[in-house]
Parts: structure tokens; C-alpha cells; sequence
């Protein structure tokens, strides 16, 4: 009444803000919380409360699910807390990032910034109430990541902390109720039962009906399901939900209340009400992914959907309950197409965004993102040479931060552009349409099926299974098959691939086709054009190189083209700039030009490896008539050419390619393992570098398998030694530089190489390497090797590819057609047509 603009009334607004959001009245909390940003606004800019609007801002979005609107507004506050460093401030802001990283499934961030809290904390305040939060917090991603001691130590500090400073307060109902999640993920029932109950009686008593209440609902639920009271489990559920749906509606609480719903439904036998649960929750999920997916960078987006992918045990084993009624299985169906290959979809999207923008700096911010993601791949590959393992990962670090800080800021340029664009959400009836005549999907998923009637100590869980969804052009219901379990499927996959030689004819013994082609075929409704999107092993599987009965291949039956999902036939073709070919071929390594081993587009010679320091590097004569021969047949249909050969194949060149129609790429390609050390005091890390004396220097992986996927150019042994090459560059061109490049419109990179389409298999997103970066570019269409193929007889098999294709076939097709050939003339000669001369080449792409 006396100063309705000043800076008192602006702090009793946020008080009363808090009171409102500990009773669980969201909407009333941010009514009075936009009220004391318009004083702040107005009156107050930038300063200490200014960051105290924007915090609780930030902690309403992050309690009603929208975190992107919470993480905007927190490092609004933190960076205005900052300029105060150590500050009180700092740390509730901290604190309240630390959830949200949490809730979006990204625990490196979490950790880091719990870390940095409880830094600050214990150094201005031990044993205050803030420590205890921290502690709380650390304990969570320890949780997650499965580290029960730290886990169990920092959540009973974090409590005695609490109930010593702040007895029955909803602190002590928080810390209670963490303990309870640890002592639950230790199968302790007894003990988590006691616990939750104790935090929600304290809530009950102070903020009924609240976002807490419900937390601790839903804990008593779980419990009840891992006990089989399937009666409880779905009152607590049920009265869980009701509250979620009050105040958070679009929250990702709401979902996981609707999949714990399914398993109660379902148990109940009331599949129907559980499908009902089902279809809701992929709505709530897809909210979620569109308004967060913008904000996100393509580590956080990672995570974010490893979070999600928890619904998929649920909805799987829901409609394998009824595969033979259409709606649940159109609804899984359509559950898996929108899921599957959808980070490589998002990220498709950001790069075509980031090129909308314009403008100096965002420019140079994009050139910075290149130059550091160049030197955090040597680095990565060449190892750490003479200087010390310390210091070497001391630079790995920096550049792995400064990465990701030029990926933050790019994603915040871009996120305007980004949330105008039109997310595709394809479902099957979409699909279907965009198949053409003659041809059918195979959409593969892999899950743990889970027991719904399970009770008392039966398994929850069962071992991990395949199933396939076939559809086909003007038949939008798909059909649902159950394959079986994943277990003797990836035991004969990796089978076939370590059986593959020059002279054996069946590196299959039958298993697989009988397994999985055997009862896919009868459903395909005659197609001989064949869609896969695998899962799982079933990625570094060629299709093509299976036998029938009578011994004949697959793919001299069918035309296979492998997709991350069935979405991606949705994708509409974009145009090459130009009809401009980049033919790179016979790369100057800078080794001995006289090494062995050229018989094989095989780099590492001997046992497996994990950097390249030491290396037999050979060279590739046979790609140096490949690559004359494709540029003839290119010029030969009207195409330019940029042939790219011995010393002029250089990284700096083939980089700068932008948007050729044909990129080929005829040189040494690998994938390096991960390797783990078994003794001594780095026992159990993995490592990738070892040291010039022979023995293994523990230098902790990054994770990132772009890092380890890669094809080699010009000067590659000379970098590795440690002497300069043309445009500063290595010669060793990685996965992650790879995506940097501007691919979109090409119509075809074809890898030339060996193992070009291995990497890191991952669940819902097929194979993370060179085969997703060069997607990830833009690349249309990609051709790609799945093991080591020899010289002389991958260049007549890519000549003969290039006729075909120049003549008009689409790449599939004139792949398939080449191979049919490449086994018929080895069959008149009276030579062996084993799979492994012919193939390791698949096509990949819409």
C-alpha cells in the first residue's frame, strides 16, 4: 500500500512464492514469483535478487517437468550469483541444477556440479543444512550409477545432518526418503518400506497433497510391486498420479506413474486399462522431447533419453501379452518408430538449424567447435607420446569442456530456430505410406520382457529379447513377431563374424536364418526390397550373407537397406549444391612405402589395439586404379570431379568438401576397442593408450565412440610421429570431426574401407561411429563395411557398383546388383564365393 514497487514487497512476494509451492500450489507460487520478476525487472536488473526470482523460477518449471525453462532460468541465476562467488546464493542455485541434471538422466553434469557445491559448502559451513543437500544430492548419482557405498555414506551424513539442524522438517522427509531408494536398489524392502513411510508421514503433516507426497507414494509403490501386492502398489500409484495430475501434469513423474500403472493393470488382467496408461504416457513423453530436445547438446540428449528408454520393458511386454490385436500392437509399433534412431533424428535437426544462422560470431564459434574437436582427436588417438599421463589428461579435459561449452552456446543460438521446425513424430500409418510398392519393413526392438504376475521373490525381469514389427506398403497394421531371446541371436552374430574367412562358404551354420530370417520371410508378403532397422548385435549383421537351405544368399533374393529407424523414410531428399564428385583414393601415409600387408584394407596387423601409436600403417596401391576408374565413370554421366589422391588426400581437403553430390572414400578405416585393465592400482578402469614402453597407461575414456571411429588420410604416421603436416591437421580423420562437415544433399558417401560400419551399438540407436557421423553431416545414403575386405576384389566390386549407380540405379540397388555379379563370376570361375570376398558392403540410408 505504501511501496507497492519496492524492493520489500519483491522478497515477501517470493516468500509467499515458496509457501504456495510447498503446499503444492504451483500456479499460485508462480503468480507471485512473476510478480516479484516484474519489480525485479523494473527496478532491480542483475542483481543478488534478481538471481533469487529467476532460482525459484527455476525450481517451479523443474517441479512441473519443464526443464528447459528451468535450466534457463538457473543459469540466468548463477551467472548473476557467480560475480559473488562462494556466496549462499550460488549454492541453492547449484543445488537446484544439480536436480534438474539429474532428473534429465545426465550425471556427469550432476556430479560436477554437486561436487563444486559441496566444495563450497563445507568450506563456508560445515555440517550446515546446505551440506546435508549436497550430500543428498551426491548420493543420488552415486545411486544411479550404482555405487552403493558412497551412496549409502552420503545420504546418512546428509540425514543425521538434517534431523540435528532441522528435525521433521520436509528436509529430513527428502534425506529419509533417499535412504530408502538406496536400501531399496539394495534389495533391503524392509528397510525401504520403514523409511519411505517415516518421510511420508512428515509430508502428510506439513505439505499435503504435494509434489513430495507423491514422490514418496510412488516409492511405496515400487515397493509394493517387488513384494507382489499388486493391490497396494496400485493405491499408492493411483493417489501418486491424482496429485501429479494436479499440479505437474506434463512432468515426466506423470509417465512413470502411468508405467507403474501398466505393470499394475496388467497384473490385474486388465491389459485394456494398461494399454490406456500406455498411450498417455508416450504423450507426456513426447512433450517432454519436444520442448526439451531444442535446449539440449548432443551428450545431454544422450542422457535424456537413456531416462526414457526405462518405459520400453513396459510397453513391449504389455503387448506381448496380445500380439494378435491390432490396436496394442499398432501402439507398441508406433511407440518404437518414434523412440528408435530419434537422437540421430533431433540432431539432423540441429545441425540443418545452425545453418540458418548467420553472423560473425556464431561463425567463429562454429570454427572454434571444429579446431577443438580436431585436437581432442589426436590426442585421443595418438596418445599421450613422452609427456606425462597427468598432463595429458589435464588437455583432454580442457578441450572435452571446451567442446561442450561452444556446443552449449551454439544450442542456445539455434533453439529459437529449432522450436519453429516441425519435429517429426511418425507413427506407422505414416511409414507405410512412404513405403513403396514391392518392398516391407523389418523395425527391430530389444527389451527385458517383465513379469507382470511375478509375486513375493519371483524374477521381475526376463533375459532380453528381440522382437520384429513388419509392415508393408498400404497395410497399416503391422504384424508383431516375438524372435526370441537375444542371448543365442548376438552368440551366433558374433559367431558368423569371427567364422568369416576367404574359403569358408557358411560362416552361418544355419542358426541365424533359422532364428531370425526364417520367420521374418513368411511375413513379408513376398517384398523383395527390404527395409531393416536392427537393435542391438543385429547392427553389425550383412543380412545379405545368410544362406537358405539350399545354400542360397540372401542377397541374391533380396535388397537390403539398413535404416536407424523406419522414420527415416519420412525424411524428405534435400538437393546437392552441385553435381561435384570427391574422389579420394591411395592416401601418402608418410610410412614406408615398401610395408607388407597391402593385400587387405586392414590396418592393425596382430592383436586388437586401443591408439595407433606403433601402428603398421600399409599402404592401398589397389585403390588407386578404384578411385581413376570411379572419377571416369563420373565424368563419363556429366559430374566434376575433385580427385583427391597420394599426397593430395589430405584431411584439410576432404573437409572442406561441401555438399558434393558423391563423396568416396577408398582408404583404411577402424573402430578401437575399449580395453580394461585387470590388476594393479588402475584395476578396473579402461584405457586406450598404451605407453612407448609396452606396458598400459590408464588414461580414463572419454566414452564418446565418435572418438574411436575413424578413416585415415594423408601424413597420418607422420603426425603420429609427432611431425607437422599440410593445414595443420593429423591425417586421422574421426567420427566427431566428421560431423562437422557439410554433407547435406549428398546423395552417397561410400567408405571404401574396412570396418566402416562398426562402432558402439546402443540400444534404440544403432551403431555410434563413422556410419552415425556421416549421417549426423547429412549424408543421404551411405555405403559401408562391417569387417576387413580385401584390396583387389573391393576395387572391382566398387567399379562395378559405380557403373550401375552412374546408370541410374539407386545405390542399394546397384550395390545388390554388383554383389550378385561379383558372386556369379567367382562361381564360373571355380572360385570361392564366400561371403566374406563379396559382403562386408552394405547401404545404409533412406
Amino acid at each position: 500500500r505504501l511501496a507497492p514497487d519496492s524492493f520489500d514487497v519483491g522478497v515477501s512476494l517470493v516468500v509467499l512464492g515458496q509457501v504456495a509451492a510447498a503446499r503444492g500450489d504451483l500456479a499460485a507460487a508462480e503468480g507471485l514469483y512473476q510478480r516479484a520478476r516484474a519489480i525485479e525487472e523494473r527496478l532491480h536488473p542483475d542483481s543478488a535478487f534478481a538471481a533469487v526470482v529467476s532460482s525459484k523460477l527455476g525450481e517451479l518449471a523443474r517441479d512441473r517437468g519443464d526443464f528447459a525453462a528451468a535450466e534457463s532460468h538457473l543459469q540466468r541465476a548463477l551467472e548473476i550469483s557467480s560475480r559473488t562467488p562462494d556466496s549462499p546464493a550460488e549454492s541453492s542455485i547449484l543445488l537446484m541444477l544439480v536436480a534438474v541434471a539429474i532428473d534429465r538422466g545426465d550425471l556427469a553434469t550432476a556430479e560436477v556440479h554437486a561436487r563444486r557445491l559441496l566444495t563450497i559448502e563445507e568450506r563456508l559451513a560445515p555440517d550446515s543444512l546446505f551440506v546435508a543437500a549436497s550430500l543428498d544430492e551426491l548420493a543420488m548419482v552415486a545411486l544411479r550409477r550404482g555405487d552403493f557405498a558412497v551412496a549409502t555414506a552420503s545420504a546418512k551424513r546428509a540425514l543425521a545432518i538434517f534431523e540435528r539442524l532441522a528435525p521433521d522438517s520436509l528436509a529430513v522427509a527428502a534425506s529419509l526418503g533417499n535412504l530408502g531408494a538406496v536400501a531399496s536398489d539394495r534389495g533391503d524392502l524392509a528397510t525401504a518400506e520403514a523409511l519411505y513411510r517415516r518421510a511420508l508421514a512428515i509430508q502428510e503433516r506439513l505439505a499435503p497433497d504435494s509434489l513430495e507426497v507423491a514422490a514418496s507414494l510412488g516409492n511405496l509403490g515400487s515397493v509394493a510391486w517387488s513384494r507382489g501386492d499388486l493391490a497396494a502398489e496400485e493405491a499408492f500409484h493411483k493417489r501418486a498420479l491424482a496429485i501429479l495430475d494436479r499440479l505437474a501434469p506434463d512432468s515426466l513423474d506423470v509417465a512413470t506413474s502411468l508405467h507403474n500403472l501398466v505393470v499394475c493393470h496388467a497384473g490385474s488382467g486388465r491389459p485394456v486399462e494398461a494399454l490406456a496408461c500406455v498411450e498417455r504416457a508416450m504423450t507426456v513423453e513426447q512433450r517432454q522431447l519436444r520442448r526439451s530436445f531444442p535446449t539440449l547438446t548432443e551428450r545431454e540428449k544422450t542422457a535424456f533419453l537413456d531416462s526414457l528408454w526405462r518405459g520400453l520393458p513396459f510397453v513391449l511386454s504389455l503387448a506381448a501379452l496380445r500380439p494378435e490385436e491390432p490396436r496394442f500392437v499398432r501402439t507398441t509399433c508406433d511407440w518404437v518408430l518414434r523412440r528408435k534412431g530419434i537422437l540421430l533424428s533431433a540432431l539432423l535437426e540441429d545441425r540443418q538449424a545452425l545453418r540458418l544462422l548467420t553472423g560473425e560470431a556464431t561463425a567463429a564459434d562454429w570454427n572454434a567447435l571444429q579446431d577443438a574437436r580436431a585436437g581432442l582427436s589426436h590426442l585421443l588417438v595418438a596418445g599421450p607420446g613422452n609427456q606425462p599421463i597427468e598432463a595429458y589428461r589435464a588437455r583432454c579435459d580442457e578441450l572435452a569442456g571446451r567442446i561442450e561449452k561452444l556446443l552449449k552456446g551454439l544450442v542456445g543460438k539455434s533453439a529459437a530456430v529449432r522450436a519453429q521446425r516441425i519435429i517429426d513424430e511418425g507413427d506407422a500409418e505414416k511409414v507405410c505410406t512412404a513405403l513403396p510398392t514391392g518392398s516391407a519393413l523389418v523395425e527391430i526392438a530389444a527389451y527385458r520382457p517383465c513379469s507382470f504376475k511375478a509375486t513375493g521373490n519371483q524374477p521381475k525381469w526376463g533375459a532380453t529379447r528381440y522382437v520384429a514389427f513388419i509392415l508393408r506398403p498400404g497395410e497399416p497394421q503391422p504384424t508383431m513377431l516375438d524372435l526370441g531371446e537375444a542371448e543365442p541371436i548376438d552368440r551366433g552374430v558374433a559367431r558368423m563374424r569371427a567364422r568369416l574367412s576367404p574359403t569358408r562358404q557358411r560362416p552361418d551354420d544355419g542358426s541365424l536364418y533359422n532364428l531370425v530370417w526364417s520367420r521374418i520371410e513368411p511375413l513379408l508378403g513376398g517384398a523383395k526390397r527390404i527395409y531393416l532397422s536392427p537393435d542391438g548385435q543385429l547392427n553389425l549383421l550383412a543380412f545379405g550373407a545368410l544362406q537358405d537351405p539350399k545354400g542360397k544368399y540372401l542377397a541374391e533374393t533380396y535388397t537390403f537397406i539398413y535404416l536407424a529407424s523406419g522414420r527415416d523414410l519420412l525424411r524428405p531428399p534435400s538437393q546437392p549444391k552441385a553435381q561435384q564428385w570427391v574422389v579420394v583414393s591411395n592416401p601418402d601415409f608418410g610410412g614406408d612405402p615398401g610395408a607388407g600387408g597391402v593385400g587387405q584394407r586392414a590396418l592393425i596387423q596382430g592383436a586388437e589395439r586401443t591408439s595407433l601409436a606403433g601402428a603398421n600403417i600399409t599402404p592401398l596401391p589397389g585403390t588407386k586404379v578404384e578411385g581413376e576408374q570411379v572419377a571416369a565413370l563420373a565424368r563419363a554421366a556429366g559430374a566434376t570431379v575433385e580427385q583427391l589422391a597420394g599426397s593430395d588426400a589430405t584431411e584439410a581437403k576432404v573437409k572442406a568438401a561441401a555438399r558434393p553430390a558423391v563423396l568416396h572414400l577408398a582408404t583404411h578405416g577402424l573402430f578401437l576397442p575399449d580395453v580394461q585393465i585387470q590388476s594393479g592400482p588402475d584395476g578396473g578402469r579402461f584405457i586406450f593408450v598404451p605407453s612407448r614402453e609396452g606396458r598400459l597407461a590408464a588414461a580414463t575414456w572419454t566414452g564418446n565412440p565418435l572418438q574411436r571411429s575413424m578413416l585415415l588420410l594423408a601424413g597420418a604416421v607422420r603426425s603420429l610421429k609427432g611431425e607437422k603436416t599440410e593445414g595443420g591437421e593429423d591425417g586421422i580423420l574421426t567420427a566427431e570431426e566428421v560431423v562437422g562437415m557439410d554433407l547435406e544433399g549428398t546423395r552417397l558417401v561410400c567408405l571404401s574401407a574396412c570396418e566402416t560400419g562398426l562402432g558402439e551399438v546402443k540400444q534404440g540407436e544403432g551403431v555410434m561411429g563413422l556410419r552415425r557421423a556421416f549421417q549426423m553431416a547429412g549424408a543421404e545414403s551411405l555405403v559401408m563395411s562391417l569387417w576387413r575386405v580385401p584390396d583387389a576384389e573391393t576395387r572391382d566390386l566398387m567399379i562395378d557398383f559405380y557403373r550401375r549407380f552412374t546408370g541410374g540405379e539407386a545405390a542399394p540397388d546397384a550395390m545388390t546388383a554388383a554383389q550378385r555379379a561379383f558372386i556369379a563370376a567367382r562361381r564360373a570361375a571355380k572360385q570361392s564365393d564366400a561371403p566374406w570376398w563379396w559382403a562386408g558392403f552394405v547401404v545404409g540410408g533412406r
